[in-house]
Formats: structure tokens, C-alpha cells, sequence
């Protein structure tokens, strides 16, 4: 499975609805790629934004400086939601699938 903000690639039914295995290397989703299937691009995009806000004991009066803030007892970040499109095919299978 791919991390939420990396490019990669997706095993894919051939009408694209149905995902069976992701990876970032080609050579690994060429693996799992049977007759029927399909390597597309997987390409992140920001959805939303993801904000959390917790009362817990401080660490310092005022911090700013990494991810999580802090005014005294109350903290909060704020983080990007990425989600994966579907980008163009690139590899196909040449065999087609038995009919039985």
C-alpha cells in the first residue's frame, strides 16, 4: 500500500474500478499483474485538511515550532489528507484470460 503523499503505481481491473495491490516500484506491481488487470499511475492529491485540537498537560507557556502548537494546556495541528487518482495506463498484459 502506498503512503497517503507518494506517487506510485496500482494493480487495477481493466474497467479501473477494482484495485488489488499498490507499490511505488513498477517491477513489483509487473508481480501481481495477471490477465484482466492493468498498471496505472497512482497520483496523490490534497482532499482536505485534517485539524486536531487536544487539552492535555503543556510543555512550554507558548510553542509554535514544529507541527503540534501549544497555548498553555490547549494543543493543535494541522495536516494535509491526501487521497490517489487513477493517472494513465501504463503496462497491460499481452495474454488474455482462459474462457471457461
Amino acid at each position: 500500500m502506498l503512503d497517503s503523499y507518494r506517487k506510485g503505481y496500482g494493480v487495477l481491473s481493466e474497467d479501473l474500478t477494482g484495485i488489488s495491490f499498490e507499490s511505488e516500484s513498477l517491477s513489483d506491481c509487473k508481480k501481481y499483474c495477471s490477465p484482466g488487470y492493468v498498471i496505472t499511475e497512482r497520483i496523490p492529491y490534497v482532499s482536505g485538511f485534517i485539524i486536531r485540537v487536544y487539552w492535555t498537560n503543556w510543555y512550554k507557556p507558548l510553542y509554535f515550532r514544529f507541527e503540534t502548537k501549544n497555548i498553555l494546556w490547549l494543543h493543535w495541528s494541522i495536516s494535509k489528507m491526501y487521497f490517489h487518482k487513477t493517472g494513465k495506463i501504463v503496462f497491460t498484459p499481452n495474454k488474455k484470460a482462459p474462457q471457461y
